[in-house]
């Protein structure tokens, strides 16, 4: 089996929103998500995978903006439970003005999930002083025979990028626009 599914998170200014995805993910089944969260005064989304079968495989991914003083929480687990698993998080996040944005991602190996390969990234990108992110990445490993990593970062534009850019006659905010959408 193999299933694709995209969830767009659109909210009117002042909504809330909260979700769970529960996948159950058998032998060597795929499944692929995609989440674009944007708006809302506060929104949570929580997904969790579920890696039944040996081979199976679950790829989790997301991108959320937040503006003004928006709080976008991401919470992701994929748990390995068979052999021959393979995951990867990918999730990144930009926030603007008094937001604040939040991922927590987990991946669990259990002891009987050998060979299993699993990665995590998480990136956000800080637009103004006010704004905020919080990384918490983690990896849980109870197998010893697996490839697992991961990676957060968090930061700001590079100034060096912009005035390399605005060096070459391109505006100020053209040049911010390019690199927060690179």
């Amino acid at each position: 089996a193999n299933i694709k599914h995209y969830k767009c998170q659109v909210e009117g200014e002042r909504s809330f929103h909260l979700s769970t995805v529960q996948a159950h993910i058998d032998e060597r089944a795929r499944y692929e998500y995609f989440l674009l969260a944007l708006g809302g005064r506060l929104s949570r989304n929580t997904i969790r995978s579920d890696l039944n079968g040996s081979g199976a495989q679950s790829y989790l991914r997301g991108v959320y903006l937040t503006t003004g003083d928006q709080h976008s929480d991401i919470s992701a687990v994929v748990k390995h439970k068979l052999p021959k698993g393979k995951s990867s998080q990918k999730f990144y996040g930009v926030a603007d003005g008094q937001s604040h944005g939040v991922f927590q991602g987990k991946i669990i190996v259990e002891e009987n999930a050998q060979k299993t390969q699993a990665n995590q990234l998480n990136r956000g990108l800080l637009l103004s002083p006010d704004s905020e992110i919080s990384s918490k990445p983690e990896l849980e490993i109870l197998a010893d025979d697996i490839k697992c990593g991961h990676g957060a970062s968090v930061g700001d534009l590079d100034s060096d990028a912009v005035f390399y850019l605005r060096s070459r006659g391109i505006s100020e905010k053209s040049a911010r626009h390019m690199l927060v959408v690179a």
